[in-house]
């Protein structure tokens, strides 16, 4: 008798965290958003329970934040699609902050790992919360300033070889910033 024993993919584990970054809450004019571009490590992905450990496969996006921008390079991130972690390790994962006065954002996420799920393996993470602390920045300040200034008035020239005119300036406007 012969008892062949399969080796099944055990669930990987994730581990949420919590990054600051700066939210500029300026509108209008729109002030600059920040934007934090992640690495596979904010995944906190780990296999501890597969011998040797599978290697980190992809993020599922299971709700995005509320408030600001989730992209993968220029395209926005929909839930349930994975994410390679090779996109990730390229920097194409980003978050840009909202232009509001919020001062929190978050997403929950799941790890995938590279083990698959033969014989009723489990390649997917328990979900896990990622959050974002937003830190409102002081207003973009603008300064625009124009002052106009009208010169007026008239001279009347006469020579002694018999020439005879005026001269006459008038209004000039000029921005006090970038003088003539």
């Amino acid at each position: 008798l012969q008892i062949n024993v399969r080796s099944v993919n055990d669930q990987p584990s994730a581990a949420g965290r919590t990054i600051g970054m700066a939210n500029s809450t300026t509108t209008p004019p729109p002030g600059v958003p920040s934007i934090y571009t992640f690495q596979t490590s904010d995944f906190g992905f780990s296999d501890p329970n597969d011998n040797p450990p599978n290697a980190f496969l992809a993020v599922k996006i299971i709700s995005l934040p509320a408030s600001g921008t989730f992209l993968l390079g220029t395209t926005p991130v929909s839930t349930s699609t994975p994410i390679l972690a090779l996109n990730i390790a390229a920097g194409q994962l980003t978050y840009q902050s909202p232009n509001s006065p919020a001062t929190t954002a978050n997403f929950t996420f799941q790890v995938q790992d590279a083990g698959g799920t033969d014989f009723g393996g489990n390649d997917t993470s328990a979900t896990a919360t990622m959050n974002f602390s937003l830190t409102p920045t002081p207003p973009d300040v603008f300064v625009e300033e124009t002052r106009t200034v009208q010169f007026m008035f008239g001279v009347t020239v006469n020579s002694n070889a018999g020439l005879m005119g005026n001269i006459v300036l008038s209004e000039r406007n000029f921005d006090i910033l970038n003088p003539p």
